[in-house]
């Protein structure tokens, strides 16, 4: 039988395997813990059973022995306090403990993070946590489960005591935490309570594995062992847990499966299986119900003293095996083992990542067959010949160098080739007819198709076309003509623009081929035309005052003081770039000292943070000095473009802090494609000072400024260009040896871990939506990277750790001052957005190509639409709270790629049990962007969010049905004889709407010009 990945132990005797964090999953209500039962009675005849458990900081559950059940604890991760019989001690990882019956003992796990293994016997004590405990569907442990753990666990044991082998111990006096003794390294001599130091204990070689009470050590540089010759145990159960490293089993008959950290294997008695080490170092968890792999390697092995494993294990053969192989009642197949003097360790490759699989995982690749007689190449190199060796062997090496040349391209191609010219080169393998490999004189080996290699023998799989994958993120490129700009814009795959423009497609198709409208294309609709936000351009912008007469307004000394403190006091905290202290001075200088020629760069600098901070700022007013906040914002952008203009191509430090912010204004005005070259412009004007570089200059004094301001924009450059699907231009890393500023306990502090941020969101546009590789190979990156992307959320300073987001409010932080609140805020957002957006290709995958979701996909889509979810749920709960966070236009960005993603599967779906929570996700963002009815863009995006609403709205009286309540909605509007409030969303999937009519409706709305065709 081969094995399987299953969530829960099976329900019968067979092999089976667990992946990491799963088990038949409970909670103890109030305990802040979880369970996982890995292997319990069903699954050994009763004999053992195995669990993890974890739990952060909790209550223990009191003082009580058992009457017949053994225990086990065997700490993993965090601290676990233990009082055993006349001892107490503190358990770090790898510690052991053994509890046997009649002895009173109390679990009581520290954290932070505690986890352990468990081993019970008999196998059916389990039962108590199943009476005792309820399902948890979370992902660690409930560690917000604040309920009373013993109000609620010792009535239920009371009332069931009878049924359970668990006496309780009220009156029991403790022992105090004592320290650990030498006595702990060594297994005592008779049965009796104890407790065992990690690392320590006897233990034993065999031909390169180590046995040290149930872990087994080894590594793939020894070779063959015994353990890699099938076994049979007539009578013992094994639970394989890995610990470390790639282990790799074989049942007799089946394909070889692979496993790795944190997976579980359990193969029942009777089933004969084999082990491979498939990794530099391998470490796993045996546990076994009687004499198993422990007892072999003890009876053949070597007393070893070492603590780590020898570079060169000692030679083995079979004398012996026999002899205890009968003993112990195990049938090991030695059929072929080479004599004594044969045996030489040997270093292997490790086989791909496979694992076996039913409905969860694709099957593992068969092995190839042992040739009858080997090849004449073979038997002179002395290989292993399977009659096709030398080919698979080429095989093999082109594998393992398209693997490397796979990554090299992810971390330094940031987007596609242009389609390269074809040629054709024939190469002969050893098949029945030539392979035509197309190749290309301009692109990588990457880029090479693989169809043309020997055929395998792998499964079908929705993985199969690296390049379908490829072409996915290409097709929602967007590059289409601005009819407000008359200029061409590009959008990549990570666009807001490209996500609707995806859900129009991904929705078109199920249209009726009546009701679709060719017009779209024949008149010129632009999407990018349609989110434009006109009334802000560098047309319209375009300052009329000259030096003079600002000097004559006195630099708009009057309103100054509010913008200045709009921008310090509220998106400076984001960025903090910019020598506040420094800046108050000059502008006095500017106000009061107008004797001095000020200089034209800080002028350019002190307009770009008037116009910044009459954006954002919270206006009580309507008007102030006759001009609304658009008005003043707009009127001091286009006056500090002039200066620009006059300063030509100035590389000083102001230019750049002014261009940084005219970038912001332009983001904060959605306008990302002024955004984006205003940036850039920011970037190379910094390569062209060197502020990128660490240059030592006696003269330079604002260097501590400089480093800001310069990591300030490199983690910008990558977030805005990502956001808009676009490569960065900041070159190779290896340019930039600037040192970063300090990660201290100030409003800079930001800075670094914003770096760190910007990398990970590098390699999810370059890794997971321009890398031309497999789906399977972007899911297990995906998963690489959301393991970085939570590392860094951990590591953050709990002052500037979201709330969201932490265990426990960190201590003060109602005191915390006004930057750490803001920067919290602004993390939590980004990080719920980056992990949508990482794992939204597989959401697009689904909803382009499947019918029904794969199992392989589940759990990444869930991961999509939950952070999706969550970010507009983090935003609205701070829009009910700051009012001031409503200024900040771009979270109308954040929104529209939450909304449209959650748009995704309800267009698929329809309305039904599953969307409804889609949908009310989608309305709280209708809601945030009514809050900012000032911007034109957040009122269009309102618009379109509604159009598509009303195509799921339920039908009445029914609570869900897909195809009438969407058809009920797309055919509300068919056949209007005027314009609607609605007909300007032709394009995004809504028919019977003209295109004269989208314009008029602009019009009307916005008083935008007409749009030309």
């Amino acid at each position: 039988m081969a094995l399987s990945f299953s969530n829960e132990p099976p329900k019968a005797r067979v092999p089976y395997a667990i992946p990491q964090l799963e088990g038949e999953r409970l909670t103890i209500p109030g305990s802040k813990g979880a369970f996982r039962i890995l292997a319990s009675s069903i699954q050994t005849n009763g004999l053992m059973a195995v669990f993890q458990s974890g739990a952060v900081l909790s209550d223990a559950p009191g003082f009580h022995y058992h009457n017949h059940a053994h225990d086990v604890f065997l700490v993993t991760k965090g601290f676990l306090k233990l009082w055993n019989g006349d001892k107490c001690r503190i358990m770090g990882p790898g510690d052991f403990a053994y509890v046997p019956p009649k002895v009173i003992h109390n679990p009581e796990l520290l954290g932070p993070h505690t986890e352990t293994y468990g081993v019970v016997t008999p196998g059916d004590w389990v039962d108590f946590f199943r009476y005792v405990s309820e399902r948890y569907e979370g992902i660690l442990v409930p560690e917000n489960d604040d309920r009373d753990l013993k109000s609620l666990l010792i009535p239920k044991v009371m009332a069931a005591k009878q049924d359970f082998d668990v006496v309780f111990q009220r009156d029991y006096q403790p022992p105090e935490v004592g320290e650990w003794t030498t006595d702990e390294q060594e297994l005592p001599s008779s049965p009796q309570p104890f407790f065992l130091r990690a690392n320590t204990g006897p233990k034993w070689l065999l031909g390169g594995g180590v046995c040290a009470i149930s872990s087994i050590e080894s590594s793939s540089a020894y070779g063959e062992t015994l353990l890699s010759r099938y076994m049979t145990f007539q009578k013992v159960d094994h639970c394989l847990c890995v610990v470390e490293g790639t282990l790799t089993v074989r049942l007799k008959g089946s394909p070889e499966a692979t496993f790795r950290e944190g997976d579980t294997v359990v193969i029942p008695a009777g089933q004969a299986f084999a082990l491979g080490f498939d990794s530099r170092y391998v470490r796993v968890w045996s546990f076994t119900d009687g004499d198993g792999i422990e007892t072999l390697i003890h009876r053949l092995g070597k007393r070893y003293d070492g603590a780590v494993l020898p570079d060169q294990p000692p030679q083995w053969d079979t004398d012996g095996v026999e002899e205890v192989a009968a003993t112990l009642n195990v049938d090991i197949e030695l059929q072929g083992c080479p004599p004594k003097w044969m045996m030489h360790p040997q270093s292997r490759p490790s086989p791909p990542i496979q694992s076996a699989g039913d409905d969860s995982l694709p099957p593992p690749r068969a092995k190839r067959p042992r040739a009858a007689q080997a090849c004449d190449r073979c038997r002179a190199k002395k290989y292993k010949c399977d009659e096709h060796r030398y080919v698979a062997d080429l095989e093999r090496k082109v594998d393992e160098m398209t693997a490397k040349l796979r990554m090299a391209e992810s971390e330094i191609v940031s987007q596609q080739s242009p389609p390269p010219r074809k040629v054709h080169a024939t190469a002969t393998a050893t098949t029945t007819k030539p392979t035509v490999l197309q190749a290309s004189i301009d692109a990588t080996p990457l880029s090479m198709p693989r169809t043309g290699s020997t055929p395998r023998e792998e499964a079908p799989s929705i993985y199969d076309n690296p390049h379908d994958e490829a072409g996915e993120s290409v097709e929602d490129e967007i590059s289409e003509l601005n009819h407000h700009t008359n200029n061409i814009e590009f959008h990549g795959s990570t666009s807001s623009a490209a996500f609707i423009g995806h859900l129009q497609k991904a929705r078109e198709p199920q249209r009726p081929l009546e009701r679709r409208d060719p017009r779209a294309e024949d008149l010129g609709y632009s999407i990018v035309s349609t989110l434009h936000n006109s009334s802000f351009s560098p047309a319209c912008t375009a300052g009329s005052a000259q030096p003079m007469t600002l000097r004559e307004q006195n630099y708009y000394f009057e309103q100054a003081h509010a913008f200045i403190n709009g921008y310090f006091e509220n998106i400076h905290f984001i960025h903090p770039l910019i020598d506040k202290e420094d800046f108050l001075l000059r502008s006095h200088n500017l106000w009061f000292n107008r004797s001095l020629q000020p200089e034209p760069s800080f002028v350019a600098l002190y307009l770009s943070i008037l116009s910044f901070g009459a954006l954002v700022r919270v206006w009580d007013e309507e008007r102030l000095g006759g001009l609304t906040r658009f008005e003043w914002s707009r009127k001091l952008f286009g006056e500090a473009q002039m200066y620009l203009n006059y300063l030509q191509f100035s590389n000083t430090l102001d230019t750049v802090q002014c261009l940084y912010l005219m970038a912001k204004i332009c983001q904060n005005e959605l306008n990302p494609n002024l955004a984006y070259m205003y940036l850039g412009l920011a970037i190379r004007t910094c390569l062209a000072a060197g502020f990128n570089r660490e240059v030592r200059s006696a003269t330079e004094q604002r260097s501590g400024w400089i480093s800001k301001t310069w990591w300030g924009l490199f983690s910008l450059e990558i977030e805005m260009s990502f956001s808009v699907g676009r490569p960065d231009t900041l070159g190779m890393d290896e340019y930039h040896n600037r040192a970063l500023p300090e990660r201290d306990d100030s409003e800079y502090g930001i800075i670094p871990w914003m770096v760190d941020f910007a990398y990970i969101i590098r390699r999810v546009s370059v890794q997971i939506y321009h890398s031309r590789i497999t789906l399977q190979e972007k899911l297990h990156l995906a998963l690489q990277i959301e393991a970085e992307l939570d590392r860094w959320m951990a590591r953050l300073p709990d002052r500037i750790k979201p709330d969201s987001l932490q265990r426990t409010a960190p201590g003060g932080a109602l005191r915390d001052p006004k930057w750490a609140r803001r920067q919290r805020l602004v993390l939590g957002i980004r990080y719920h957005n980056v992990k949508m957006l990482l794992f939204r290709p597989f959401l697009s995958h689904f909803t382009r190509k499947l019918r029904h979701t794969p199992m392989e996909l589940e759990e990444t889509i869930a991961k999509c639409l939950g952070a999706a979810m969550k970010t507009i749920e983090v935003i609205y709960d701070i829009y009910r709270i700051h009012t001031f966070f409503r200024c900040w236009w771009y979270n109308t960005t954040y929104v529209m790629f939450a909304t449209s993603t959650l748009l995704l599967p309800m267009s698929k779906l329809g309305m039904c049990a599953e969307t409804i929570p889609l949908r009310r996700s989608v309305e709280m963002a209708v809601e945030i962007l009514e809050a900012m009815d000032e911007s034109v863009v957040a009122r269009k995006s309102v618009e379109i969010i509604k159009h598509y609403l009303k195509e799921f709205r339920p039908v009445e009286g029914q609570a869900g049905g897909s195809e009438s309540s969407a058809g009920a909605g797309a055919g509300a509007g068919a056949g209007a004889g005027g314009v609607g409030a609605g007909e300007w969303a032709y394009g995004f999937g809504f028919p019977d709407c003209s295109f004269e009519g989208i314009a008029r409706l602009f019009d009307d709305l916005e008083g935008l010009p007409m749009l030309d065709g």
